[in-house]
């Protein structure tokens, strides 16, 4: 993410280039490495007591690394506006 515009109802995201979680499960690609790292996002995400869309086409792996970029996260049931909280839930990528 590299921007909010909370006005607006906008959000500037930077392009991540990969292949999706989905298209890695159908072409029998999926490593263990990204089941575990899918598994520690959704303990951090949980924690914080945050919600997101984890149907696979919204993650992205690139170097090994998986990436959220599905546009929903939800706090309380609405969605979340503190442009802080979501780079913390980033793990610490700032924009």
């Amino acid at each position: 993410m590299l921007d909010i515009d909370i006005a607006n109802e906008r959000i500037l995201k930077e392009y991540i280039d990969g292949p999706t979680i989905y298209d890695l499960v159908k072409n029998d690609a999926m490593k263990d490495l990204y089941l575990m790292q899918m598994r520690e996002m959704a303990k951090v995400v949980y924690e914080a007591g945050l919600n997101i869309d984890y149907f696979p086409t919204n993650f992205i792996v690139q170097d090994e690394k998986i990436f959220y970029i599905g546009s929903s996260l939800h706090f309380g049931g609405g969605l979340l506006r503190d442009r802080k909280t979501i780079c913390q839930c980033s793990f610490g990528r700032q924009p």
